[in-house]
């Protein structure tokens, strides 16, 4: 997930690249490997990577199975990339971070949204996120619109993206990062380009069926219900 996109890819073709990487813990990925699979050039130096590095060591994601990468790319995106079993790569373009505009907490919660997807092991395969998905009730409400294959599939996906969102939440949190730096992170992806937030919400809700994300309102919503939840825990 991304927050906007996370492809489902298991590389074997590979495996040249990926295995005599994974044994040193802090070695950047060869550049071809991240061009392809982030498209476009890898960033090894500036204030970008080291912002990200900064984040990256924060939330604890220097892990030898998890590569995070700057790319050169102009989408306002990120999303997690599964080499193997095991083996995730993290794409970050540059212009995203450009975007978040220097808001740390912000940009952490995107990247631990990532980390989620790449931690979260009952979500790497179809039968697991249909059980997340029937566990949530997503999946059984696109399918009875759609059919087995697209809505099923969509509310799968749908529904580990809404796990994904929690398990970033947590995972930034307890980095210290404010918890409201979740909500705003999704107030300011709302605005940016190609964002739907102009759209009459019954519109934006009604043009999401069957797609394999909720909608920014809903995400929003639902991280709102997490800060309330850990505030409870809190207590006064």
């Amino acid at each position: 997930m991304s927050l906007v996109m996370r492809p489902f890819l298991v590389v074997t073709l590979c495996a040249c690249w990926v295995s005599p990487v994974l044994a040193q813990p802090h070695a950047l990925l060869p550049d071809a490997m991240v061009e392809h699979f982030c498209r476009s050039s890898q960033i090894s130096s500036g204030p970008e990577f080291d912002e990200i590095t900064a984040i990256a060591a924060r939330l604890a994601a220097d892990q030898p199975h998890i590569h995070i990468a700057l790319a050169n790319g102009s989408v306002i995106n990120a999303w997690e990339v599964e080499l193997s079993a095991g083996a995730s790569l993290i794409c970050i373009p540059v212009s995203l971070v450009h975007f978040m505009g220097g808001a740390e907490g912000e940009l952490a919660f995107i990247l631990a949204h990532e980390i989620g997807h790449a931690t979260d092991e009952r979500c790497k395969s179809l039968s697991g996120r249909s059980r997340v998905a029937e566990q949530s009730g997503m999946g059984i409400a696109l399918a009875v619109l759609f059919g087995h294959s697209s809505g099923q599939e969509a509310g799968d996906q749908r529904a580990c993206e809404a796990r994904a969102d929690e398990l970033g939440f947590n995972l930034m949190t307890r980095a210290g990062y404010d918890p409201e730096d979740a909500a705003a992170a999704f107030q300011r992806l709302s605005s940016g380009p190609g964002s739907s937030s102009t759209v009459p919400p019954l519109f934006a809700r009604l043009a999401a069926l069957g797609k394999d994300h909720p909608i920014t309102p809903d995400r929003i919503r639902h991280v709102r219900k997490l800060i309330a939840r850990r505030g409870t825990r809190q207590g006064p």
